[in-house]
């Protein structure tokens, strides 16, 4: 029988959810029936090493592997030129730093070479470039756009969204909430979406967290850890920031410690604002790490206080090695945690983000108790199966 032949298209192996998920997605595939390849913009990321052997790596998408080059010659295209400033002008007319992300992207894929091969089926894997690129440069039987984040919460201008939704046959969400959500926003490709939902692996996850690390947590203490890309706009870290200025100031300096792994556009910012607010004694920024699951395994709560979400694998990855998940109320954060039960889902405001952490630093027995519901939640992953049924 004649293999399928599968191209996955992704931005590069990021630290963060988006990435495990795909790992797992990958590692799920029958590599006897399926050839795959995977197609990354510009560079490869630090979880390379992590991909699946029978993975075949493409050259990369864009024509220009430096960033100096490709800006000038953005600069020097009247399209690239008007791109930009059509993106930047209807941005803040709609008070929204996403569109000029959508623009910027659209117009990266003018940059991009095609594919010359033929798929039965190509996904993309992340919402912007990859999914543009889909559309736009992939010859395909079947152009699958793999969604993992919230698009009521994105606030993308939807007539230039749906000049890419129309090209492809099937998109796929991470929830049946953010299914929901796409089907409101875009109800004409009603019809095309379908859900996936992150399957991650426990064996994979628990076997990590085993491998030796010279991190240690501060005894005696709440501890808490983030596992995020460092991105304010979505996953709000410096209004958590001001969280924790807020009970330091209030004499809880001495109970708990937040420590945050990952890297992203704002680290530079969120370690000034650290130590400009004089927080380097409570919060520690152990920058991207490969494997974080050896340094969560040592904490208590898993933290996370976006702004909105798809259904972030990292905070089912954290229930499995035990911690708390105390979150903010993103589209699917009922879907994964049983409020008070098994974890704290607070209002997605810096007044409730410090009153949940507040209640669980002051109260170590309720920390316990969600601990114990932890033990009793059977974490179920019907994912597998759904992907499975997208290569039929």
């Amino acid at each position: 029988m004649k293999k399928k032949e599968l191209l996955f298209i992704y931005p590069y192996m990021m630290i963060g959810g988006s990435t495990t998920s795909l790992l797992s997605v990958l590692n799920s595939i029958d590599y006897n029936c399926y050839n795959v390849d995977i197609l990354f913009y510009e560079k490869t990321g630090e979880l390379i090493d992590y991909l699946p052997s029978q993975v075949r790596i493409l050259p990369f998408a864009c024509k220009y592997t430096s960033t100096k080059k490709l800006y000038l010659r953005k600069l020097f295209s009247p399209v690239s030129c008007v791109n930009a400033v059509k993106g930047r002008i209807l941005s803040r007319r709609e008070n929204n730093p996403w569109i000029a992300d959508q623009f910027g992207s659209r117009d990266n894929v003018r940059y991009c070479v095609a594919q010359k091969k033929e798929y039965d089926i190509a996904f993309s894997y992340l919402e912007f470039w990859p999914m543009y690129y889909l559309a736009e440069k992939v010859t395909a039987r079947r152009k699958i756009a793999w969604i993992h984040t919230d698009y009521e919460k994105l606030g993308l201008l939807r007539k230039y969204e749906d000049k890419t939704l129309k090209k492809l046959d099937k998109i796929v969400l991470i929830s049946k909430e953010c299914r929901d959500i796409f089907d409101r926003y875009f109800p004409k490709w009603k019809y095309k979406t379908e859900v996936v939902e992150n399957f991650p692996s426990v064996q994979m996850i628990k076997k990590q967290a085993d491998e030796k690390t010279a991190f240690s947590v501060a005894k005696g203490k709440v501890n808490l850890i983030t596992v995020c890309r460092i991105d304010f706009m979505s996953k709000g870290l410096d209004r958590a920031v001001n969280v924790i200025e807020n009970l330091v100031q209030n004499g809880y300096e001495s109970k708990f410690h937040w420590y945050i792994v990952g890297q992203g556009s704002d680290y530079t910012a969120l370690e000034q604002m650290i130590i400009e607010k004089d927080l380097s004694s409570t919060i520690t920024l152990l920058g991207a790490k490969n494997n974080p699951f050896p340094y969560e395994k040592k904490c208590d709560i898993f933290f996370l206080p976006s702004y909105f979400e798809g259904k972030p694998v990292s905070v089912t990855e954290a229930q499995i090695l035990g911690l708390v998940p105390v979150v903010t109320n993103y589209s699917s954060a009922k879907e994964q945690i049983v409020n008070g039960i098994d974890g704290l889902i607070v209002n997605n405001n810096e007044e409730d983000i410090l009153a949940g952490l507040k209640y669980l630093i002051e109260q170590p027995k309720e920390l316990q108790r969600l601990k114990e519901g932890l033990l009793n939640k059977e974490l179920q992953f019907v994912g597998e199966k759904q992907f499975q049924k997208l290569l039929i």
